[in-house]
């Protein structure tokens, strides 16, 4: 069985309004342990605590020069 230390949250092109959108399983919550979010990770994150995540004019996902 898995027993991470923490967890870290990562990208996605997705909003976390978009249907079929990657989602926070209840057992990460749960957890009591550290979780990290990066990008989509943290607007995930943000939104699953009650946060307000809001949209840009554009999307920021890929690479970057």
């Amino acid at each position: 069985a898995l027993n991470p230390k923490g967890y870290i949250l990562s990208g996605s092109p997705n909003s976390v309004y978009d249907e079929g959108a990657p989602i926070l399983p209840d057992y990460v919550m749960e957890s009591g342990r550290p979780i990290l979010g990066i990008c989509y990770g943290m607007q995930l994150l943000a939104h699953r605590l009650g946060g307000r995540v809001s949209g840009s004019h554009h999307r920021e996902y890929g690479p970057a020069r």
